[in-house]
């Protein structure tokens, strides 16, 4: 099914058909498929074993923008380690100031994580560290430890880090 006929399908009213004295939606398979892929990207279980690397967060990124790039359909928004939020269109965003009044989780829903939070500010992330990457200052690795901690910036097209370590 191509884009564009995917974005017909969304502007038409929802088929029904009269079940049980009910009204129910009523699919196509294509439509099917598209919906359990993007339930897939949604998936708490999905994301918790995806998020366990570099490696895995930035194949969820990539993932969830071409999802959105192609169907135009609204993905769920999670927080990430308390830092990055996962928006409904498949970016990503730092969360630039924290006001936390509870724990830091690894991965929460964006409403959960307002219950626990004063305000909330974002900036566009315009670079995600791929795995294996350098700091251009110090020439260390930006680790996974590096990315869940927000310890790196991107300057002039280079990655570096926010504060380097101390090395002996």
């Amino acid at each position: 099914m191509s884009t564009e006929e995917m974005r017909k399908l969304n502007a038409d009213e929802p088929k029904e058909e009269m079940q049980n004295g009910k009204y129910r939606e009523i699919y196509t398979e294509e439509e099917k498929k598209v919906y359990q892929r993007r339930d897939k990207l949604d998936s708490l279980y999905y994301l918790r074993s995806m998020m366990q690397s570099l490696e895995g967060v930035n194949i969820i990124i990539e993932n969830r923008m071409k999802f959105y790039e192609e169907y135009h359909l609204d993905l769920q928004e999670y927080v990430l380690w308390g830092r990055y939020l996962l928006t409904y269109r498949g970016t990503i965003q730092e969360i630039d100031q924290e006001y936390l009044l509870g724990k830091k989780v690894d991965i929460t829903t964006l409403a959960d994580f307002m219950k626990s939070v004063s305000s909330l500010r974002t900036e566009p992330l315009v670079a995600f560290p791929p795995r294996g990457c350098f700091c251009a200052e110090c020439h260390g690795l930006i680790t996974f430890e590096d990315v869940k901690e927000g310890n790196f910036d991107f300057k002039i097209n280079k990655f570096v880090h926010k504060t380097h370590k101390k090395q002996n």
